[in-house]
């Protein structure tokens, strides 16, 4: 069973924490980039309050 991306933000951007990789493209958010939180479901389920806060670039990640 894989996880589950619940509760994007797309209302408002944010900013990542230190060390926070994209989701997308797996490179560090740096602390002046835009992101958005998301939050996944454990493997197996869970509750809610189980979920684990995942973060990527605002706008489009970054050309490599």
């Amino acid at each position: 069973m894989t996880s589950e991306l619940h509760d994007v933000t797309d209302e408002y951007g944010t900013y990542a924490p230190k060390g926070a990789a994209c989701l997308l493209c797996q490179r560090e958010i740096k602390p002046t980039e835009r992101a958005r939180r998301g939050y996944l479901t454990p493997e197996g389920g869970g509750k809610r309050g189980d979920m684990n806060p995942v973060y990527h670039h605002a706008q489009k990640c970054p050309p490599v």
